[in-house]
């Protein structure tokens, strides 16, 4: 992590730990050759800010050139090497590892003339034409969180704020399909973001959850809930009943190390115990901490709820049988999860 800021978030340059992860769809023909093929195949894409180049001349972050608008771009990404450039590569630009440019940046911070590029502004990458491939956006390195120093409420309540506008402007880009530009949108009003910080006795890791599988998709450095497979689907008595009256089969997580099924429904619709279901537990200390931070946007509400839906309460709860956990206030303190009532609105 640099601390160097535009506009609250961190500027991308050489030296930065900026990143756009498995941005989605890079559409490639690919192998068989004819008759059967070629294929078009979409490829989730990667770039890195250390692969920075044209950047600023006069303007350093940590020694090495800073980005600015309409010049820098990432010199490759990468994810879509298994096609073939022989068959014509992207069906847009008709190349593969193309740069990574950016399609927004700040207005009011300028380096030599341009805006200053920063994490979580939008993206396109596998470029040879203005258009480019695919669409993601520039997150900040987990890594670049975990580091954060005490109390880390604040960074995580400025990576759930940066996750929703970047999502908002992925929701308006002209490159994003109109299918999943609608349910982007539709996320903005009623989805949940959630960062946390584990630590593991002076060790410090960082994640991100969300409540949409169509977010993972764009960015997967968001937590993998547990799988949905019909061999692990379980009975829980206090889940919800079908219309028939039986009670809907969950999937069980093996939170502390002792299965724990999510009473109302899978971990794929909630931002926190997708968190949760990707901790180590075989190695937590006798006193690790986990401090999250929840961005629950509820249709109908203009203010973002900072508390879990009381079935999620239940999860936090049993994942309190290992560690701490501490839920972070607007005002940045923080509250005891494995304390808090369970009775709450749910999702």
């Amino acid at each position: 992590m640099t601390n160097v800021f535009a506009n609250t978030r961190e500027v991308s340059g050489k030296a930065t730990p900026s990143k756009t992860i498995a941005a989605f769809p890079d559409v490639c023909l690919s192998p068989p050759s004819p008759p059967a093929g070629p294929i078009p195949i979409p490829y989730p894409l990667t770039g890195t800010a250390s692969d920075t180049t044209e950047g600023c001349s006069s303007v350093y972050v940590k020694g090495k050139e800073a980005g600015k608008k309409n010049g820098t771009k990432y010199s490759k990404t990468t994810g879509n090497e298994p096609a073939t450039n022989s068959f014509g590569a992207n069906v847009i630009t008709h190349r593969l590892t193309g740069p990574l440019k950016f399609a927004a940046y700040s207005f009011d911070v300028i380096f030599e003339g341009g805006g200053a590029e920063r994490f979580m502004d939008l993206t396109t990458q596998n470029h040879v034409n203005a258009d480019g491939g695919s669409a993601g956006f520039d997150v900040a390195g987990l890594d670049a969180i975990s580091q954060t120093e005490g109390n880390p409420c604040a960074a995580l309540k400025l990576a759930n704020q940066d996750t929703f506008k970047a999502i908002e402007k992925k929701s308006n880009a002209k490159s994003t399909d109109p299918e999943d530009a609608e349910k982007l949108k539709r996320f903005k009003k009623s989805g949940t973001i959630s960062h946390s910080v584990l630590d593991n006795c002076g060790s410090r890791t960082a994640q991100r959850g969300t409540s949409s599988g169509l977010v993972r998709r764009f960015d997967s450095s968001f937590s993998t809930p547990a799988d949905s497979t019909d061999d692990v689907l379980i009975d829980h008595p206090e889940g919800e009943k079908n219309k028939s009256g039986k009670v809907k089969k969950r999937i069980p997580s093996k939170i502390c190390g002792s299965e724990f099924t999510h009473p109302r429904g899978g971990m794929h619709a909630h931002s926190e115990p997708g968190i949760l279901e990707n901790i180590d537990y075989d190695n937590l200390c006798p006193g690790a901490k986990l401090t999250m931070n929840i961005e629950w946007h509820q249709a109908g509400n203009n203010t973002p709820r900072n508390d879990a839906c009381g079935n999620c309460k239940k999860v936090l709860k049993a994942a309190c049988q290992c560690m701490a956990i501490e839920l972070c206030n607007d005002d940045g303190t923080t509250r005891d999860a494995c304390e808090e009532d369970e009775e709450m609105p749910d999702a």
